[in-house]
């Protein structure tokens, strides 16, 4: 009987080491990986959980309130005390993501601000109870876009005809095929639809190898950093996106950790 007590103890001990060993390491220390300047000041703003650094981040300021506000405690007050507007709506797009009520964005009483805001939901449509906040977003394709996600219905997609592109990655998106992110309609394929289109589509599947699809590198090493187990995929890319898949996984891990519990 002790000898099978000091089996199962053992083989308990083992089981812990081995996942310690293989689970992803998550640590402020990663920061050191990362030789950007600018980049390392986002990934420290991201472990401390502190927007304040941002302003240092200089050309990637924006990308580091995106980044640290989801990890953050907002409100009303606070995000509408932010100079800048940008500020404001990333503030208030964690606010909303945060309480399930994508209407704060109607606190921003410029229209232009506000429907850029409600367009920002639209990448989180999935979170909210209903559609009918994205008849508030102006930009057609994303206002449809937004509405053939959420109901999960390709109509939608045919309804988009400003942007014959981003109809096409409408269905892309809805049916899951690849091959539609890269239909060719105005002569050239439009970077950004099929960056959005493939990566959601890899999402779906949880397949990172269909990020080899997007040519872009920032779209690609965002779309693999979204779907790796440890930052070591990362080693594949060069520089200067290789820090920029680092931060990326970094503030993936981090936004899942914390995005429902701040």
């Amino acid at each position: 009987m002790k000898k099978l007590i000091l089996l199962v103890i053992l083989f308990s001990f083992l089981l812990i080491v081995f996942y310690e060993k293989e689970k992803p390491s998550l640590s402020i220390e990663g920061c050191e990986n990362i030789t950007a300047s600018r980049l390392k000041i986002v990934c420290y703003s991201l472990f401390s959980r502190n927007y304040t650094y941002c302003k240092l981040a200089q050309d990637f300021s924006n990308y580091c309130y995106d980044s640290v506000f989801p990890l953050v405690k907002v409100d009303e007050s606070l995000c509408l005390s932010f100079p800048e507007n940008y500020q404001k709506i990333s503030c208030l797009v964690a606010l909303s993501v945060k309480t399930n009520n994508p209407n704060v964005c109607s606190l921003l009483k410029e229209e232009a601000l506000s429907s850029a805001c409600y367009a920002r939901l639209m990448n989180y449509v999935d979170y909210y109870e209903d559609s009918s906040f994205c008849y508030n977003i102006s930009h057609e394709s994303t206002r449809f876009l937004c509405l053939a996600k959420k109901n999960k219905d390709i109509g939608y997609c045919y309804n988009i005809t400003q942007e014959i592109e981003e109809r096409v990655g409408c269905l892309g998106i809805l049916t899951r095929n690849v091959s539609y992110c890269k239909i060719e309609t105005t002569g050239a394929i439009s970077k950004i639809t099929l960056y959005f289109c493939v990566k959601d589509i890899a999402l779906s599947f949880n397949d990172i190898s269909i990020c080899n699809e997007i040519n872009e590198d920032e779209g690609k090493w965002e779309c693999k950093a979204a779907l790796a187990k440890d930052d070591s995929v990362c080693n594949e890319a060069s520089d200067p996106w290789k820090d920029f898949c680092k931060l990326e996984f970094i503030k993936t891990q981090l936004t899942k950790k914390y995005l429902w519990s701040s």
